[in-house]
């Protein structure tokens, strides 16, 4: 488990490092960015102001001045979470069609194989699959997520602090499906085949998540966040493809009997 978990964290290292060397990349990894900023901004700001009221009502309610401090540390702890899954979300969804050029382009450099030339047909036909599986996916982690902040609000103290450590871990297991579905939807995978994947290298993927997330907490970096998943899970496919093929290669050939009558 703990040997899986630090490989997925190698992946994610390796993918931002991967991005660095390589600058040609970075027209892939900065468009989406611009439109990510742009839409958090607003997000949070509606966000803020529509729990604002709420949060006041439910402290007029409560005894005692210890009981607004406390109310007021669980909200923060609240909106954070909150905020910082809403930022996964919609960034999953923007970033998902240039992520897939991204892979592409890092496909085609490191196996020396051409990929298909673009066809903005073929663009808008891949990103809207990619979106409605993304609007699935983050259907089901919002849930979660709306889930354990109910757990704060009611449990303020506990319930809080449990719901971030919750939340993180939910954040990272969702995040490893935004990266590896750079490379899932450009070879047109299922939904279920998706999440089998997911499910059989648990661990590793879940360290390559856990690294996006916390490059989310970074400002700035969190811009590219999905970017640098989206190569990390690239390089760990080619690396699995390259494995399979030498296997298939080594291979003894079976000898076909032929029988007479």
């Amino acid at each position: 488990m703990l040997g899986e978990l630090g490989r997925g964290v190698y992946d994610g290292v390796r993918g931002a490092a991967y991005l660095i060397s390589h600058p040609r990349l970075w027209g892939w990894v900065l468009a989406p960015a611009i439109v990510i900023a742009l839409v958090f901004a607003l997000l949070i700001g509606g966000i803020l102001g529509l729990l604002s009221a709420p949060i006041a009502s439910i402290a007029a309610f409560m005894p005692g001045h210890w009981a607004d401090n406390v109310l007021e540390l669980a909200a923060g702890i609240i909106l954070v979470v909150a905020s910082y899954s809403l930022f996964i979300s919609a960034a999953a969804v923007i970033a998902g069609p240039f992520n897939e050029m991204l892979s592409e382009s890092i496909e085609e450099h490191e196996t020396g194989q051409p990929s298909p030339k673009f066809s903005l047909l073929r663009f808008l036909a891949d990103a809207a699959v990619g979106a409605v599986h993304a609007i699935r996916r983050v259907i089901v982690y919002l849930s979660v997520i709306l889930a354990l902040l109910l757990l704060g609000v009611v449990l303020p103290v506990v319930g809080a602090i449990t719901a971030t450590v919750l939340g993180g871990i939910a954040t990272a297991r969702f995040a490893s499906y935004d990266a590896y579905d750079a490379v899932w939807s450009r070879h047109r995978l299922r939904y279920r085949d998706k999440m089998a994947y997911l499910k059989t290298h648990r661990w590793r993927t879940l360290g390559l998540g856990a690294v996006m997330a916390g490059i989310v907490l970074v400002p700035g970096l969190n811009l590219i966040a999905l970017a640098i998943g989206a190569t990390g899970a690239t390089l760990r496919s080619i690396d699995e493809a390259k494995a399979q093929g030498a296997r298939a290669s080594a291979r003894p050939p079976q000898s076909s009997r032929s029988t007479t009558s």
